[in-house]
């Protein structure tokens, strides 16, 4: 019994670092995204490529904490259809919103110049910004007991 329990306790601080860890990419997402926004549409410069480095990594790196945060609560996912439609509903826009977002920016990363992929990924990517708050906000009080 103390051995399952101790697992369990190890689980759960692995999944409050990939939660803190994945709240925090959102974070610096929202901020290097806004900034190349700021410095591509509205000042048409392209050269600064610490920026578009920058965002990639972050966008990369926040990709695969999803993805672990989504393995990691698979138990959902196997009871999806069990979970009432309200309570599913919110969470799977949120992950459709997420996966166009990672599809479009990987797009993009490999050398696409289309403006339509590029106005797709920025304008899913702020719907995402808002449901990642409105996620984050749902869940604060856990949150705020990590830190």
């Amino acid at each position: 019994m103390l051995k399952r329990k101790f697992f369990h306790m190890k689980k759960n601080k692995s999944k409050s670092i990939i939660d803190i860890l994945s709240m925090l990419l959102v974070l610096a997402a929202i901020v290097s995204g806004f900034v190349l926004h700021k410095y591509v549409w509205h000042f048409h410069i392209y050269s600064n490529k610490l920026i578009w480095y920058v965002h990639e990594i972050i966008g990369l790196s926040l990709i695969a904490l999803i993805t672990i945060h989504c393995i990691q609560h698979s138990f959902w996912f196997r009871n999806f259809t069990k979970i009432p439609a309200k309570r599913r509903r919110v969470t799977t826009i949120f992950l459709v919103l997420g996966g166009i977002v990672g599809l479009t920016g990987v797009i993009l990363m490999c050398g696409s110049r289309s403006e339509t992929i590029s106005h797709i990924h920025y304008i899913i990517g702020i719907l995402f910004t808002f449901i990642a708050v409105g996620h984050v906000i749902k869940r604060w009080k856990i949150f705020r007991s990590l830190l």
